[in-house]
Formats: C-alpha cells, structure tokens, sequence
C-alpha cells in the first residue's frame, strides 16, 4: 500500500497540501519571532547553499541498498530541509533512525564535527548515557511503532536546542496518528507540520504552538 501511495497518491496529496497551506508559506500571520524566521529563513529558503551541487554529486555516486519495502526516499527538497535545519541548530549530536537513506550526506555535511549515528533498528541504537540527542531524524514510515520507541528513547536526552524531525507524518493514517501522539507529548512546546516532514521543539521558554506550513 506503501509503494502505491508513493508512486501516484502521494505525489497530489502534497500538492493539494501545499495549495491549502499557500498563504502562509512566508510566514503570513505567524507572530512568533522564532517561527518566523524558521518559516522564512529555513523552510521556505531558496537560496542555494555552496556545496548543494558538490552533495548531488556524491549521491548519484552513492551505492545504498535496496530499501526495504515500505520505506520512502526523501525528495530532494526534503534532504536540501535537512541540510538547512542542522544549519539552524547546530547540533553536537545527531542520530537518525530508520531506512538506510542519502539524506545521510545531508545531515553529516551541514556540520561536519558533529557526532552522528544511525540506526535501523532499536537494536542498533547504540549512545553512552552522557550524550545528550540535539538532532533526531526519524524516518521510516512503515514502522510508526519503531519511531515512537526511539522518540521516548532520545526524549529522554533533550536539551532546550534539541529538534526532532519525523519523516511522512502525513502519508498514512497511523503515522498521522503517531504525529498527533507527539504533538501532544508534554515536553513538545512548538511543531511544524510541513507534511512530509513534521518538526518538534522543545523549548520550554517559548509559547506552545502548532503551525502547519506550505514545504
């Protein structure tokens, strides 16, 4: 059902999406300073980055295995988003959890002294107790239950800076479910529902507020 929704479904829910969220791509009628400029400066930047061609060509160089069935890659835009938010942050510790994916160049490019790990499965969810999660990328669409046990995982290692982004949260009923859970976590104070990618702050000197936003 997966790969159905991928290949035709997909493709005019995220245009319908974007046509619905459209006047608020630029930050229309968003008060919050820090959303703002998240809205303008980050999602909805078009300005090319340095090295963008240099990482298009390493991944068409990039030999990754076969996905399993069910995982989505990332669109390219979508990766270009996970380059500029590791940007933003400037996290010391990342982890990404799910289907082995280029976006891996991505994230790692954005600060290369960053500490990353990734993993495919809880087994493979390998951090010393001290290390604190700053950037978390969940990412594997057909496994909700799998995403909702490394969010409590790494949840329990936030800090006032940590950004965790959650891959299709709205491709498929339970992972709208799924991003409704984590929306409602009381340690989330602000989101961003971009739709193909969901973003959770946890910074609890800032109003809590939902934004659902044109990507």
């Amino acid at each position: 059902m997966m790969n159905r929704i991928s290949t035709w479904l997909l493709p005019l829910r995220r245009w319908l999406v974007r046509l619905a969220r459209w006047p608020k791509r630029y930050g229309f009628g968003v008060h919050s300073p820090f959303a703002y400029r998240l809205i303008t400066d980050v999602i909805s930047e078009h300005t090319p980055y340095y090295n963008y061609s240099e990482l298009r060509k390493q991944e068409k160089l990039l030999a990754l295995p076969d996905l399993p069935k069910g995982c989505c890659k990332e669109t390219l835009a979508m990766k270009r988003l996970l380059y500029r938010l590791i940007n933003f942050v400037q996290p010391s510790n990342a982890v990404s959890v799910g289907c082995p994916s280029a976006a891996r160049l991505y994230l790692t490019a954005a600060k290369q002294e960053m500490n990353f790990w990734h993993a495919s499965s809880l087994d493979e969810l390998f951090l010393d107790a001290d290390v604190p999660v700053d950037f978390l990328y969940l990412h594997d669409v057909e496994h909700p239950s799998l995403l909702r046990q490394a969010f409590e995982i790494c949840s329990g290692r936030i800090t006032p800076q940590s950004l965790f982004v959650v891959q299709g949260i709205g491709y498929t009923e339970p992972m709208r479910q799924l991003w409704q859970e984590l929306k409602s976590d009381p340690r989330v104070v602000v989101t961003f529902d971009l739709f193909d990618l969901g973003l959770l702050f946890f910074d609890s000197t800032k109003q809590r507020q939902h934004y659902k936003v044109s990507f």
